[in-house]
């Protein structure tokens, strides 16, 4: 097992092998084994929570690391929290109030100037419907997954937590 003298700061991925994926104070992020031995750690920026892709990738922010600890690419921005769509798609919000896409190379697909948190990750339907705090978190927006506008519903008081999807899809 291992020991670390920096706190853990964000919620752990797991993988599908039962690795350990984490990100603590240090700005390192950390993978371990099924057993809890150290396999890598990377330094970065991660300000934020990670989400595993289906080939193993870990995705943060604005980067992408492989299964075996080497960076896959990144983008320097400021980094926050990202929702993973069919094929591997990232969504997430920028600090310019945009959501944004990106696929799993790292190629930027679209942006939507959304005017909301970037503190809230985009809840993703199975249909890949987004669903993202706009206008200030005054609404709730709709998007397509190939970032079409959709429909938005007006809250009246701000949204305070990240929409969710329902075991229904709503």
């Amino acid at each position: 097992s291992c020991s670390y003298a920096a706190q853990v700061l964000r919620s752990p991925a797991l993988g599908a092998g039962g690795e350990v994926y984490f990100g603590s104070e240090d700005d390192a992020l950390y993978a371990l084994s099924s057993s809890g031995q150290m396999e890598w750690s990377y330094m970065t920026d991660l300000s934020t929570d990670i989400t595993l892709g289906s080939d193993g990738t870990v995705y943060g922010g604005y980067f992408a690391i492989r299964s075996d600890g080497a960076l896959r690419w990144s983008y320097q921005a400021r980094s926050g929290p990202v929702a993973l769509g069919p094929g591997d798609t990232l969504y997430k919000r920028t600090w310019l109030s945009y959501l944004t896409a990106f696929s799993s190379t790292g190629s930027f697909i679209w942006s939507y100037q959304a005017y909301g948190s970037e503190s809230f990750t985009p809840a993703l339907s199975s249909d890949g419907t987004l669903y993202a705090p706009i206008s200030s978190d005054y609404a709730l927006g709709v998007f397509s997954s190939s970032g079409t506008f959709l429909w938005s519903y007006a809250t009246g008081p701000p949204l305070l937590a990240q929409p969710v999807i329902g075991s229904e899809g709503c």
